[in-house]
């Protein structure tokens, strides 16, 4: 990788000084860069009112490549389409700087619920339309009782620990298993697929590609259609 003046990196990796240097210079900004091992706030920063910004950041960014770099320095002089840029850095490495913390940690799988077992489910779902490609091991999370039902979340798939967690609002008498099996094969699909992106360089979560997948599930329809009716 080539270099320009504004550039001072030291073997492809930034000392602390000259990437808030570079990021003052091209972001027309007073950067006073904070490096931290933050890993749930990744990145942040915020304006006194003038020309200053604090910004805190990963130690990741130590490693980020100039054109990461320039993204972040538009982002911080006011250029927030060069967000993507960036949070397509933090999505790249994220699982690299968590790892060895998630690892330390004691990862806790319920499978077997009252009603339905994600374990039992996952395995077919895995075979029947995957070729086993799914890893992720499917675990039922927490239901907040207080959260409206217009917007509760019925799956989540983390990249970091590459565990699937379902909503436990879904193991009742009156959730059909197509439904539990939909929202786990879409969670499944996700870290199958991994995140897209458009013609434009943009992140895409869920592109052409997911959508064409997502319907090969025979109770696709079956399963939208009972959601919109049960949560609207």
């Amino acid at each position: 990788m080539s270099t320009s003046k504004n550039e001072t990196q030291v073997e492809n990796r930034w000392e602390p000084q000259a990437l808030q240097s570079f990021l003052s210079e091209n972001s027309g900004r007073n950067v006073v860069l904070m490096v931290t091992n933050n890993t749930s706030s990744i990145i942040s920063f915020k304006h006194d009112g003038g020309k200053v910004v604090l910004l805190r950041a990963h130690r990741m960014f130590l490693d980020a490549p100039a054109e990461v770099a320039s993204a972040l320095a538009k982002w911080i002089g006011g250029r927030k389409n060069r967000r993507d840029i960036v949070q397509e850095f933090i999505d790249e490495n994220r699982g690299d700087i968590c790892r060895g913390e998630y690892q330390a940690r004691r990862q806790i799988v319920r499978e077997e619920g009252t009603h339905h077992h994600l374990g039992e489910i996952r395995d077919y779902l895995n075979a029947t339309y995957l070729q086993n490609r799914s890893t992720a091991p499917v675990t039922w999370g927490r239901s907040n009782g207080k959260r409206k039902s217009r917007s509760i979340r019925l799956g989540f798939y983390d990249p970091v620990r590459n565990l699937i967690s379902i909503n436990r609002r879904l193991d009742k008498t009156d959730i059909p298993r197509y439904m539990v099996e939909y929202v786990i094969f879409h969670e499944m699909l996700h870290e199958v697929l991994g995140i897209g992106r458009r013609a434009d360089g943009k992140r895409d979560i869920h592109g052409k590609t997911f959508r064409l997948l997502e319907h090969t599930y025979p109770f696709y329809e079956k399963a939208l259609a009972f959601e919109k009716m049960k949560w609207g």
